[in-house]
């Protein structure tokens, strides 16, 4: 990712942040995605949340019974984050750099993180990804379906970003999870209301 769109989506999380949480601490409309996903793990699951927020679908994942770490590379986010969910674990921690120092964990819920991966990227992060995954565990990655990225600038309290989203078609994804050393598993529950502006969520396992 280029230095400057990295900066601005830094930027765009932590200005947006508060607004982001009275939004979505209310909205369960990822609810059966995780518990889709909860059939699939062993009770009491350590699940980690990459690009938390501020922790909305953290808090869930702890109601579903897992134990959850969330990582952000927004402060703010972190801040909201880890003051509304003290039973969670909160890091700030881009997760391009994602290493072992976290721990292992039995899934890694992905939603609406990846979309900031660019191509020649993405090998990278879901190697990483799959480093922290404990044998058989399972990442959900809830991602925009199509080709190639969309560019937008929002203005937010008076400064303009750039913020760029990728999306990849099911078998692009699926080959770059392969070549990362993850199996695709199958589709995961996902809510009509997401599908039809374009999101997929995907579950792959470590190989």
């Amino acid at each position: 990712m280029e230095p400057g769109s990295l900066g601005d989506v830094e930027k765009f999380y932590d200005l947006t942040a508060e607004r982001t949480a009275r939004e979505w601490y209310p909205n369960e409309v990822l609810l059966p995605t995780q518990r889709d996903l909860m059939t699939l793990l062993p009770q009491r699951p350590a699940i980690l949340d990459l690009g938390c927020g501020p922790g909305y679908e953290s808090m869930r994942l702890h109601y579903l019974g897992a134990d959850v770490t969330g990582i952000d590379i927004s402060t703010e986010s972190i801040r909201i984050a880890a003051s509304r969910n003290p039973a969670c674990r909160f890091v700030r921690m881009d997760f391009f750099d994602l290493d072992e120092s976290l721990g292992r964990f039995d899934a890694v819920w992905a939603s609406g993180s990846l979309i900031h991966v660019p191509p020649e990227s993405m090998v990278h992060v879901l190697t990483s990804i799959g480093s922290v995954l404990s044998q058989n565990g399972i990442l959900a990655a809830v991602i925009r379906d199509g080709s190639g990225s969309v560019v937008s600038h929002p203005v937010i309290d008076g400064t303009t970003l750039e913020r760029i989203v990728y999306r990849y078609p099911r078998e692009e994804f699926t080959e770059y999870c392969r070549r990362s050393g993850l199996r695709f598993l199958r589709d995961g529950v996902l809510d009509e209301s997401l599908v039809q502006p374009g999101w997929r969520c995907y579950f792959s396992t470590k190989a």
